[in-house]
């Protein structure tokens, strides 16, 4: 069956997915050039690697408190454990997969209507494009953002096909739930899960609510179990959610710090003091900041959100003539919950933490729900479309440049950072001598030298764990 369906694939379709899964493989034999990946996402890779979940970790490292899922992952197909070295090919894994899928089932390059569903895979062209540089990394921010676009465009797929199993629509949001282990700033795809769960409880579907609450649970479960034993926190850095007092959990005054921390160097500040100041104090600051393609994207996404703010604003007063054509387009089903879902989406981001290299995400799905509207508005055109095509093309090809780096059979290992060493507590441990870069064959490492002085052993062993010196 599965050679009867691969014959009935149109040979553009299999030459392009060709293509696009040999430039994304070159792109991830690159050798990791994320600063972050250097800072600890190399460092939390292995720890997960060599012991799985240390109680306390968080206090040795911060940043190991953020335990995304996606380290998790990285960490079992690293195969580390087969040969060296650990392979950093994940990303490259779902950003193959997701740009395969979003070109070759777009109805762009058919005769087909454009619906919703293929202007959010455009989403997926451009992000992964302009990610390019960082594909080959094992940074925490690429399949969590490529999930949430997915989930945005699986939701739309099973609308526009008619899909009336409801079942299916649980599974899109089962995969939202996921997508919050992987970022925390994917929570508002929780909301998709809102208007089923109130039809579920409308018609009394009971067995369905309650298998996928345990679904739910069976999916979020264990990474807050991983938050609790290595920061000794549910949710990191929420210490306002305190629930347990292990010997291991990370001191509330440090989690606090690294809350503020993360918004404000997001903002563009660099200084937590100026944790509190107003979005009108900090905004003009963080747009100036910004890559020009990035201040593109911003003055893009604001502009077709509040376009999206006028439309359901007039649809929700009633200010459109039955025949309208807006009409119609806005009494789409899924439109409306796309619309509202990206909006509410991109202040949360905006509000929270505005950092671009994810955020781009949420600039660009109300851009692609505004351009659905414009093209049901105008109407399509072959030129249009041939623009689009020619710049898919460009992008995908572009994903290949010059690079020295760039290998055929084993990708790049990490690079190797300069740091020292110390052996106080019965084992070597590094610490970064410049940049706070430690990588992952230095290990284990922390942030930098004085961070030796502020954590003590909670056993005799290394997997025993860490916890806080007292009076720290």
């Amino acid at each position: 069956m599965i050679f009867s369906d691969l014959k009935k694939i149109q040979l553009w379709k299999f030459c392009v997915a060709l293509l696009i899964i040999a430039i994304i493989g070159l792109q991830t034999m690159k050798a990791p050039e994320f600063v972050d990946t250097y800072l600890y996402h190399a460092q939390a890779i292995r720890w997960i690697e060599e012991y799985g979940v240390v109680p306390g970790l968080g206090n040795l490292h911060n940043r190991f408190a953020y335990n995304s899922a996606f380290l998790a992952l990285q960490a079992l197909f690293s195969f580390s454990w087969i040969y060296s070295p650990s392979l950093h090919t994940v990303n490259g894994f779902a950003a193959c997969f997701i740009l395969v899928y979003a070109v070759v089932s777009n109805r762009l390059f058919t005769s087909a209507e454009l619906r919703l569903s293929d202007f959010l895979k455009m989403v997926v062209v451009v992000y992964i494009y302009v990610n390019r540089a960082v594909i080959s990394s094992p940074g925490t921010d690429i399949l969590a953002m490529v999930t949430v676009i997915y989930i945005f465009i699986k939701w739309n797929e099973c609308i526009e096909s008619g899909e009336e199993n409801r079942q299916a629509f649980c599974v899109v949001s089962l995969l939202g739930v996921w997508a919050v282990t992987l970022k925390l700033s994917a929570a508002a795809c929780l909301l998709f899960a809102l208007p089923l769960s109130i039809t579920l409880f409308k018609d009394r579907k009971w067995e369905i609510i309650l298998t996928s609450l345990g679904c739910g649970f069976a999916v979020i479960a264990p990474w807050l179990i991983r938050n609790v034993i290595i920061s000794g926190y549910l949710l990191y850095p929420y210490p306002q959610i305190d629930l347990f007092d292990f010997d291991w959990k990370m001191p509330v005054d440090l989690v606090e710090y690294d809350s503020q921390e993360i918004i404000v160097w997001a903002r563009e500040l660099k200084d937590v003091g100026r944790f509190g100041e107003s979005v009108v104090s900090w905004f003009p600051g963080w747009f100036h900041n910004q890559m020009f393609r990035y201040r593109l994207f911003i003055v893009m996404g604001f502009a077709t959100t509040f376009f999206l703010l006028m439309l359901l604003m007039i649809r929700l007063v009633g200010r459109m003539s039955r025949r309208s054509c807006l009409k119609n387009i806005l009494s789409e089903r899924g439109l409306v919950t796309s619309a509202v879902i990206s909006i509410i989406s991109e202040v949360f981001w905006l509000f929270s933490a505005p950092l671009l290299r994810y955020g781009m995400v949420y600039l660009l799905m109300p851009a692609a729900v505004g351009a659905h509207i414009v093209n049901r508005m105008i109407g399509g055109d072959k030129f249009r479309k041939c623009m689009l095509l020619c710049g898919t093309f460009a992008a995908c090809v572009g994903l290949l440049h010059q690079d020295d780096s760039f290998r055929l059979i084993m990708p790049h290992d990490y690079w190797k950072m300069e740091t020292g060493s110390d052996d106080r507590y019965g084992f070597e441990i590094y610490f970064p001598t410049e940049n706070s870069l430690t990588g992952y064959t230095d290990f284990p490492a922390v942030t930098d030298k004085n961070a030796l002085d502020k954590f003590e052993l909670r056993g005799n062993e290394i997997k025993d764990g860490f916890r806080a010196r007292a009076g720290e």
